[in-house]
């Protein structure tokens, strides 16, 4: 039903009786477990690996599936919202995610479990946004840009990061099957919250689901499982030497093609040439992509440094997670006082969060030493933090001044697939194929003297030998990496440096009747056409 108008910061999805502050610590709440249920497929893949003869490589292609499904949905959010009342989405959002995880716990086939996590990741997507968009006026009544993403991305980001150590406490002592059931149970408790806290309510009339390009969307969606399928299993299959990466391949290409004509032939296709037309969009693409690159080291080599060399349990390694999040809240009151105090500009910030990523490889290729203890990963593990989050915050808030606001979720979208799909998968498979070359070559160039007659031999004995070389040579290759990385960060810097400053600012978002006036045009157009 539509109501009056009423406090415009008031949550009124929900029903009379409830309090003002519990109306906002139940979505708060509600949106925890969303974000809670994504977080355990990749956190708990070691142990799908060995419980189910999984490869690592099947359980990132369906932990990334997920990402695909969050990234895609963006562009018919706001159509979504505007079709559907907050207690509908939530409620269905809740219900589909309980029947994702039963089947998850029931089902060993890994193109069927990357299916169910697509699904996941494109219904959590719609229930975190249903509930930011609740309470958008309570985190910032003036509609700040800068206040909102800084607190969305840290609850969003930070919760991945608190989540992942959660996971990893958990694991400790349980299997994932029972983390599935935990969170099951956490679902059935946000869904009987949705029902008796939350009424039938719209504050305005309803727009249909008219002139959404589907065709397009499918096509994204197989490109982008395309593009995962060929960087996660590229090295596995041994690239172009396997018929599945060739005919992966062949897939690609024709469904990019068809993407292009249909980009071209369509009245409002999935996403609009002209958000990939506006100013500084390519550069902002190869931003993204530099970025996750450089983050993508973290995954692929610090892990296997700490537990291969250092030899850290899960439990340590986790302890990172903390100093990352404090790094994250450093870079959320840093925002505040840059953009909401003083109103700067957004070149300096974007310089100092690429500048944090630098410093971070630099202080890693610094203590890259078999003697390493753990405290000296937490100023790097800080100051990864802020440049993470601190660069997703700017690098938003950069598009939506370079982009208007009804192409601004497809542009959100893009970056998205740069962000959590391709960026992340990419320079993972890039950093595992560079070691392994390094590796094979570092071995090539340490073991030449090492023979029978050599008297390391005689006083150490082989095996003794043979580990301590396998040991040098990673550290090597480690270092090699890390140091070329840092090296094309700083060049980056220097960039960053000799781009022209945006003149212009604009750090708030529009009404919500400004926005639902964008979308009802654009379907009244056409229909009459």
């Amino acid at each position: 039903m539509v109501k009056g108008t009423h406090d415009p910061a008031r949550i009124l999805a929900c029903r009379d009786f409830v309090p003002d502050w519990l109306r906002f610590w139940s979505i708060i709440l509600i949106t925890l477990v969303y974000l809670f249920s994504g977080a355990i497929q990749l956190a708990s893949a070691g142990q799908q690996v060995g419980g189910l003869s999984f490869l690592q490589k099947d359980t990132q292609m369906i932990g990334f599936s997920a990402f695909v499904g969050m990234n895609m949905i963006f562009p018919m959010l706001f159509r979504l919202r505007f079709r559907f009342s907050t207690k509908t989405i939530l409620t269905a959002v809740t219900i589909i995610l309980i029947i994702c995880h039963l089947l998850t716990l029931y089902t060993v086939n890994v193109p069927l479990l990357c299916f169910i996590n697509f699904i996941a990741g494109t219904f959590r997507m719609l229930g975190a946004f249903e509930t930011m968009v609740c309470i958008q006026l309570l985190i910032t009544p003036t509609r700040s840009y800068a206040v909102f993403y800084a607190v969305i991305f840290f609850i969003v980001q930070g919760s991945a990061i608190f989540f992942s150590a959660q996971v990893a406490y958990i694991l400790h002592y349980l299997s994932w099957y029972h983390l599935h059931i935990v969170i099951i149970l956490l679902l059935i408790w946000t869904l009987l919250m949705v029902y008796f806290l939350f009424r039938q309510y719209r504050s305005m009339k309803k727009i249909p689901l008219y002139g959404i390009d589907w065709a397009g969307y499918a096509l994204w969606c197989i490109s982008l499982s395309l593009i995962l399928f060929i960087a996660i299993y590229g090295k596995h299959y041994e690239w172009f030497h396997s018929p599945h990466i060739c005919w992966a391949t062949v897939g690609l290409i024709g469904t990019l093609v068809l993407n292009l004509y249909h980009m071209f032939h369509v009245k409002r296709p999935y996403i609009s040439l002209e958000t990939w037309r506006y100013p500084n969009m390519g550069k902002l693409v190869l931003l993204f992509l530099a970025l996750y690159i450089s983050l993508a080291t973290p995954m692929t080599l610090q892990n296997s440094y700490m537990a291969g060399i250092l030899k850290f349990d899960s439990i340590h390694i986790v302890l990172l997670n903390w100093f990352v999040l404090g790094g994250m809240l450093l870079s959320v009151g840093l925002c505040y006082v840059w953009f909401v105090r003083n109103k700067y500009r957004i070149k300096p910030m974007i310089f100092v969060g690429y500048a944090c990523v630098v410093l971070y490889l630099l202080l890693i290729y610094c203590q890259i030493d078999p003697q390493t203890n753990i405290e000296s990963f937490y100023v790097p593990a800080v100051l990864r933090g802020i440049g993470l989050l601190l660069l997703y915050i700017v690098l938003t808030l950069y598009i939506a001044n370079i982009v208007p606001f009804k192409h601004n979720f497809q542009a959100l979208c893009i970056m998205g697939f740069i962000r959590m799909s391709l960026g992340t998968v990419l320079g993972s498979s890039l950093i595992d194929n560079w070691m392994h070359y390094l590796t094979e070559k570092n071995s090539l160039l340490l073991s030449p003297e090492l023979d029978s007659v050599n008297t390391v031999f005689q006083a150490s004995g082989l095996s003794q030998v043979t580990q301590e070389l396998s040991r040098q040579v990673m550290m090597v290759s480690m270092k090699e990496i890390y140091g070329y990385m840092a090296m094309a960060g700083i060049l980056i810097l220097i960039i960053i440096l000799l781009e022209k400053e945006m003149k212009r600012l604009n750090l708030f978002f529009p009404k919500l009747k400004t926005i639902r006036h964008i979308f009802k045009r654009a379907v009244d157009f056409d229909r009459k056409s």
